[in-house]
C-alpha cells in the first residue's frame, strides 16, 4: 500500500507542470485562507471588545449605588466586599473607595496576568484608570470610586483564538489546495503529461499501430483533440520509420565494414609512425631519449628560465675507462654497463628533469636546481650511486666523471651550456676521473677518500 502510494505521488509530482501547478494552487489557497482568517479575526476582535465594554459598563453601573451607600455610612466592611466583587472581574485588577481627604475606605488589588502577545498592549483600550464620583441623594460628591482596568486576560484569550483561527484557516487552505490540485491533475496535468512523455519518447518507440493505443482521456475538448492528432501522426509515421530503419541498417553495415578497414589501416599507420618516432627520438640500447630528442626539448628550459626564472643545470656524465671495458671484457658487457647506468639515471630522475644518451658512453641531463651548489650536490650524489652499482661480469667498481654547468642570463642557446659542461667534464677526467667538476675549476669537488 505504501509503495503504491509512493508511486502515485511520484507520478503526480514528477512533471514540471504539476510542480508549477502545486505552487500556484498553494499560493492562491493560502492567500485566500489567510485573508478569510484575517477578516474573521477582525470581526472577533470587534465583538469581544464590544462585549467586554458592555459587561464592564453594566458592572460599574450596578456598583456605584453600593459604593455611594458605603461611603455615606462609612461602612468599611461593605466597601471591602464591594471592592473584592469588582476585582473578580477579569478586566479589573484594582478597586479603591476614596473619601475626601485621601481617606481609603476600601482598597483591593489583584495581580494582573502578563500579556504574551508582543504587539497587543493597546488592544481592548489598553490599561486605564477610571475615577467615578459618588453621590448620595443628589448631594455633592462624598467620595470617589477608583478602578484600575487591564485588558491582559482579554488580550490573551483573543490571541489564543486568533492563533486557532489562523491554524484552522491554513488547514482549510491546504485541504482546498489539495482538492484543487487533484481536480486540475485529473482534468489537465495527467493527460498533458502522458502526451508529453509519449512525444518525448517517440525516438525510442515502435510506431506500429498496435503500440499506439487509443486515447485514455475521455473529455471531448482540445486536450482530447491534441492527443488524437498526435497518435494519428505517430501511426502515419510508422511505415516511414520502418523504411528508414531498414535503410539505416544497410548503411550501418556498409559503414561498419568501411570503419573496420579504416581502423586497420590507421592502426598500421600509427604503429609505423610510433616505430619511426621511437627510432628517431629514442636510444635503442638504453631506452632513454637520444641526442636529437634532447636538443629538441632543451630550448623549452631556456625559454622558461628567461621568462619565469626557473633555473636549471646541465650535467654531462661519462663512464670512466669504458674503452677498456669494451676492449678487455667485450662489447656485450659494455652494453650491460650502459643499460645499468641508464636504469640508475631513470630512477634518479625527478619530475621535470630531462635525461638522454648523448652518444657512446656519455649521458646528458637538464635538472631543475636553485643554486650551483645544489647542482654539484646532485651530481656528486649521482656519482656516489654509480660506485654502488653492481654489474654482473665487471671485475672493478664502475665510476663516472661528471661535468656540471649552471644556466646564466647570458645563455641564449643550449650549445653554450653543452660546451661549458664538456669543458668541466674534461677537467674532471684530467684531474683523475671519478669526480664532479663544474665550469669554474675552483669549484671542483673530489670524492671523499
Amino acid at each position: 500500500m505504501t509503495r503504491r502510494l509512493a508511486r502515485r505521488l511520484r507520478a503526480a509530482f514528477g512533471s514540471r507542470l504539476a510542480r508549477r501547478q502545486v505552487r500556484l494552487v498553494l499560493v492562491v489557497a493560502l492567500a485566500a485562507g489567510w485573508l478569510l482568517s484575517a477578516m474573521q479575526i477582525v470581526i472577533d476582535y470587534r465583538n469581544d471588545r464590544r462585549a467586554q465594554q458592555e459587561t464592564l459598563d453594566q458592572l460599574v453601573a450596578t456598583t456605584l449605588s453600593t459604593a455611594a451607600t458605603a461611603a455615606w455610612q462609612l461602612d468599611g466592611h461593605l466597601a471591602r466586599v464591594m471592592c473584592e466583587g469588582m476585582t473578580a472581574h477579569p478586566a479589573i485588577h484594582g478597586c479603591r473607595l476614596r473619601l475626601p481627604g485621601e481617606i481609603l475606605l476600601g482598597d483591593t488589588r489583584v495581580d494582573r496576568p502578563a500579556t504574551w502577545l508582543p504587539f497587543g498592549s493597546g488592544l481592548f483600550g489598553g490599561e486605564r484608570r477610571l475615577e467615578l464620583p459618588l453621590h448620595h441623594q443628589g448631594q455633592s460628591p462624598i467620595g470617589t470610586l477608583v478602578l484600575e482596568i487591564s485588558p491582559a486576560s482579554a488580550i490573551n484569550g483573543f490571541a489564543t483564538r486568533m492563533l486557532a483561527t489562523l491554524l484552522t484557516g491554513t488547514l482549510r487552505a491546504l485541504v482546498l489546495a489539495l482538492v484543487l490540485f487533484a481536480v486540475f491533475h485529473a482534468l489537465t496535468i495527467r493527460p498533458i503529461s502522458r502526451l508529453s512523455r509519449l512525444l518525448d519518447e517517440a525516438d525510442d518507440r515502435d510506431f506500429a499501430a498496435d503500440r499506439c493505443p487509443p486515447p485514455r482521456y475521455r473529455h471531448d475538448d482540445e486536450i482530447l483533440t491534441l492527443e488524437r492528432a498526435a497518435r494519428s501522426l505517430m501511426q502515419r509515421l510508422a511505415s516511414r520509420v520502418e523504411e528508414l530503419r531498414s535503410a539505416k541498417q544497410a548503411l550501418e553495415e556498409t559503414n561498419r565494414h568501411q570503419e573496420q578497414r579504416i581502423l586497420e589501416r590507421t592502426l598500421e599507420l600509427e604503429q609505423t609512425m610510433q616505430a619511426m618516432r621511437q627510432q628517431a627520438y629514442s636510444d635503442s640500447l638504453t631506452g632513454l631519449d637520444n641526442r636529437r630528442a634532447f636538443f629538441e626539448a632543451a630550448p623549452r628550459y631556456l625559454e622558461h628560465w628567461h621568462r619565469y626564472g626557473e633555473r636549471f643545470a646541465l650535467i654531462l656524465v661519462d663512464v670512466d675507462d669504458f674503452k677498456a671495458i669494451n676492449d678487455r671484457l667485450g662489447h656485450d658487457l659494455g652494453d650491460r654497463v650502459l643499460r645499468a647506468l641508464a636504469e640508475l639515471l631513470k630512477r634518479s630522475r625527478r619530475q621535470g628533469d630531462l635525461i638522454a644518451r648523448f652518444g657512446g658512453e656519455e649521458f646528458i641531463g637538464l635538472i631543475k636546481v636553485a643554486t650551483r651548489q645544489e647542482a654539484l650536490e646532485a651530481a656528486e650524489r649521482l656519482r656516489g650511486e654509480v660506485t654502488e652499482l653492481v654489474v654482473k661480469g665487471l671485475p672493478w667498481t664502475l665510476t663516472v666523471s661528471i661535468g656540471v654547468t649552471l644556466v646564466t642570463s647570458d645563455d641564449t642557446a643550449i650549445d653554450g651550456l653543452v660546451t661549458r659542461a664538456d669543458r668541466a667534464l674534461y677537467c674532471a677526467k684530467r684531474s683523475g676521473r671519478d669526480r664532479v667538476s663544474d665550469d669554474d675549476r675552483r669549484r671542483e669537488l673530489s670524492p671523499e677518500k
